[in-house]
């Protein structure tokens, strides 16, 4: 970086080695009347600026901006004029400018009069001013800025870019703040602070954003809605208060089980704390154990009406639930007809169109069945091996067994013999008293001559 070596080298210039005669404290070189020049770190010569004679300045080009500028030989001085020391030495020297740096930072001091000298690299001083506080080595232009109260940077404000943050109370201790609560500026995080503001209920520590939301009438997430997410019971009313809710009742949906309501709907009987399903079955036509049966185990009584008194119960009558035997009833529903004494589980089927025995089939197995035979070409003869038992004779059945050739309507006992290869009247004999002498049909063959056969079957 540039020096700002000038104003206090030439200010040294002019107390050692200005013009005596003048007592002007001018530079000698800006009364010269001529072009002054001086010269740049890089050896090259420059203008010398006089717009303040008193403290002109070397116009070095920008590009030099670290270089140590010197004054031409003209203006050179005296070191023991320049200390004020009343030495002996009168050696010419750049009397150059540097600040105090105390903290050794490499910037010297806001405060405070220069160093000067001819030393080039003074120990404890710096060439560069700026250092707003020289005491602190962590502070000074340019330094990063830390959460410490402290100027750091020395731009003139406090902790602007460090890690400063706003914090506001946090009561309930949730890690949400009060919504619209007074925050505080502090680099640590408080205790009873919080790095936000989004607490809409902070004298609750299960409130706060994003929270569970519990069935409790609060807006526990903080969404402007109550309960929106909440898991709500299912209650049910019970009345004899066994704990155990009616199951014909309606629910209810609330938070908490109301007065009387419980959470299962489990009572069959819900006006008898007796009955349950953890009471005891008794006979008293109850379902006391709620177990969808009514007084097993307790030698309840199911019983039905026997009016035709065959001893056996109708099976179309209602029962009737009794823990003690009664008259006329019985335990047995299988009467299929309980107005026709003949009708029962033990009648026997007869041939009447009725179903006697209460098997659903009418007639079926009757004792006075008789048998018929398949009389499938319906010549009035059946089939000796398809026998059928019924009352009465089924379609294409004949009561007689002595067809010989069910499929051909021809062929029947007594039937006339015909010359066609069969037994059409079922004697066990074929074409009998038909053939001719040669065993076939019609006339026989006429004789042919010469080829030593006899084709008339007559022995010739």
């Amino acid at each position: 970086m540039k020096r700002l070596l000038w104003p206090a080298l030439l200010m040294s210039a002019l107390t050692g080695c200005g013009d005596a005669a003048t007592g002007s404290g001018v530079s000698p070189e800006c009364l010269s009347g001529s072009s002054p020049t001086c010269e740049c770190a890089d050896g090259t010569a420059a203008a010398l600026d006089c717009t303040d004679p008193a403290a002109p300045v070397c116009a070095c080009d920008e590009r030099d901006a670290d270089a140590v500028s010197t004054l031409p030989d003209t203006a050179a001085v005296d070191p023991d004029a320049v200390n004020g020391d009343a030495g002996t030495d009168t050696g010419e020297c750049i009397v150059l400018s540097f600040w105090p740096d105390s903290d050794g930072d490499g910037f010297g001091s806001n405060t405070g009069e220069p160093i000067r000298t001819c030393d080039p690299d003074p120990v404890g001083a710096s060439d560069v001013r700026g250092d707003c506080d020289d005491n602190d080595p962590l502070v000074f232009p340019g330094a990063a800025e830390l959460c410490d109260a402290v100027d750091n940077n020395c731009d003139g404000r406090t902790d602007e870019s460090s890690a400063l943050v706003l914090q506001w109370p946090d009561e309930d201790g949730d890690g949400f703040g009060v919504a619209g609560s007074v925050p505080i500026n502090s680099c640590e995080r408080r205790d009873g602070y919080a790095p936000n503001d989004d607490d809409c209920n902070d004298d609750a520590a299960d409130v706060y954003p994003r929270a569970a939301d519990l069935c409790d009438g609060i807006d526990n997430d903080c969404d402007l809605a109550v309960d929106e997410q909440a898991e709500f019971g299912i209650w049910w009313i019970d009345v004899d208060d066994d704990g155990f809710g009616d199951e014909n009742a309606d629910p209810i949906s609330a938070c908490e089980p109301p007065d009387g309501y419980v959470d299962n709907s489990d009572d069959c009987v819900d006006d008898d704390a007796a009955s349950n399903p953890e009471g005891t079955e008794v006979c008293d036509l109850l379902d006391n154990d709620c177990d969808g049966t009514i007084d097993e185990g307790t030698g309840l009584l199911v019983l039905y009406p026997d009016t035709d008194g065959d001893g056996w119960g109708s099976a179309s009558a209602a029962p009737r639930l009794t823990c003690e035997p009664v008259a006329g009833l019985l335990p047995d529903a299988s009467d299929c007809d309980d107005s026709d004494s003949d009708v029962n589980p033990d009648a026997l089927e007869i041939c009447d169109g009725i179903d006697n025995d209460c098997d659903n089939f009418i007639d079926l197995g009757a004792s006075d069945t008789q048998f018929w035979f398949a009389d499938t070409d319906n010549d009035g003869f059946g089939d000796p091996r398809a026998r059928i038992a019924a009352c009465s004779a089924p379609p294409r059945a004949s009561a007689f067994d002595t067809d010989c050739n069910d499929r051909i309507a021809t062929v029947f006992p007594d039937a006339e013999e015909r010359c066609d290869g069969l037994d059409n009247d079922c004697d066990r004999a074929t074409d009998e008293g038909l053939t001719n002498a040669c065993g076939t049909c019609g006339e026989p063959p006429a004789e042919v001559c010469g080829n030593l056969q006899d084709d008339d079957c007559d022995g010739q």
